[in-house]
């Protein structure tokens, strides 16, 4: 089978599965670049486990690449020798980690001492391990990090960074960059608990105070509007996770974490683990979304996690889903900003409106706070609750 014959068979096959055009993108790209390495164009079924090694280490160890992206290399492969070849995947093959590196304490606020980005990348992940942050936490209190030190030129020495320092990147990010007041007010928390924990130096908060956001009303869709977004999504999937959001107010991270063991279908509830704020829950289980689960268990057949992914074993991307209720919604002609967070914000509303305890929502929705679930008070459509205007209550105009 030579390169062109495997390559249509593959892009057939993900085609078959609904894969995501970029999730279909890197498939492409991985079987290119293992043909290229390994100069071969015929006979790509007969390439050995050992070949296979040779390129994933040349990827890992040669071009340095991070753990994450060999491993979607390996991922493409697999698929690509179980599906397209037919050929069964050796257990040979482990995940790359990143290798565990010698963490750096705090470094003392000492004139002539010095700590390099990476000693003080280090540090910090070390320092938010232990506080509990959430790895999206760390990765976006990292990407700060290197932005603010990539600004002010202090790679080779993180100690000679100033209060002053960041003043300026915070109102260049601001008012040069144009960088909205909650993304800039990340980096202040980011650098903020970097100087404090890492560099050991003092934090004064009237020298660096925090943007004031605008208080934005989250879009709502309308129940006939979400029915057109959802009926819009093609891959069943896809459309399966955004049924289970709009259904029970879960959050995209939720949905696509949930495992078969989580549907309780007796009691009707859905067990909703690995939480935003590291508390388990139950969320409602309506029987409509039971009967499309039942549907997608029949079609998919699914052993652990409802929607599984072909990597590592685990579920579904976060960004794939969203990426496909974007598309849905110019399909469905939505003219409103929305996201996938919109549907959670649409159950909340419609149970609202439909004269269900505020309480109630809050406990479902997962908040800790009743302030949190008390944003959907603005967002009730006018029509569905018994207010008329003090002009229409004296008959207008004589």
């Amino acid at each position: 089978m030579n390169y062109e014959q495997t390559k249509e068979l593959l892009v057939s096959a993900m085609q078959d599965q609904n894969y995501a055009a970029d999730t279909q993108k890197k498939f492409k790209a991985s079987l290119a670049y293992i043909s290229s390495f390994l100069n071969k164009t015929t006979d790509m079924e007969k390439i050995t486990p050992e070949e296979i090694q040779g390129f994933l280490n040349h990827l890992a160890f040669d071009k340095d690449l991070s753990p994450s992206t060999v491993n979607n290399y390996q991922a493409a492969l697999k698929f690509i020798f179980e599906t397209v070849f037919e050929k069964e995947w050796s257990d040979k093959f482990s995940y790359y980690t990143r290798p565990k590196s010698k963490i750096i304490p705090p470094i003392p606020s000492i004139p002539d001492s010095a700590i390099s980005l990476q000693e003080g990348i280090l540090s910090f992940i070390y320092r938010m391990e232990l506080r509990g942050n959430a790895a999206g936490t760390q990765a976006g209190y990292i990407r700060a990090i290197r932005k603010f030190v990539a600004y002010t030129k202090s790679e080779s020495n993180l100690c000679c960074l100033t209060l002053d320092d960041v003043q300026d990147f915070l109102h260049h990010q601001h008012y040069i960059a144009k960088i909205n007041p909650e993304t800039v007010n990340l980096y202040r928390t980011a650098i903020k608990l970097f100087f404090i924990t890492v560099l050991n130096k003092e934090w004064h908060e009237l020298m660096i105070p925090s943007y004031k956001c605008e208080k934005r009303i989250p879009a709502v869709l309308s129940p006939p509007e979400v029915i057109n977004l959802l009926n819009a999504i093609q891959s069943p999937v896809y459309k399966m996770i955004c049924i289970l959001m709009y259904s029970a107010g879960l959050r995209l991270s939720e949905a696509i974490k949930l495992k078969i063991s989580d549907i309780d279908s007796k009691n009707m509830q859905i067990l909703v683990i690995d939480t935003k704020t590291h508390k388990d829950r139950y969320a409602l289980l309506s029987h409509q979304c039971l009967l499309e689960l039942r549907k997608f268990y029949k079609t998919y057949h699914p052993s652990n996690y409802l929607f599984p992914s072909q990597r590592y074993n685990l579920y579904v991307s976060k960004e794939s889903v969203q990426q496909a209720v974007r598309v849905a919604a110019l399909k469905a002609k939505i003219t409103k900003p929305i996201s996938t967070h919109t549907l959670r914000h649409c159950f909340a509303t419609h149970l609202l409106e439909n004269d269900t305890n505020l309480f109630y929502i809050k406990e479902l929705l997962g908040h800790s706070s009743l302030r949190s679930t008390t944003t959907y008070l603005h967002t009730m459509s006018f029509n569905n609750i018994n207010v008329k205007s003090p002009l229409d209550l004296v008959g207008g105009l004589k």
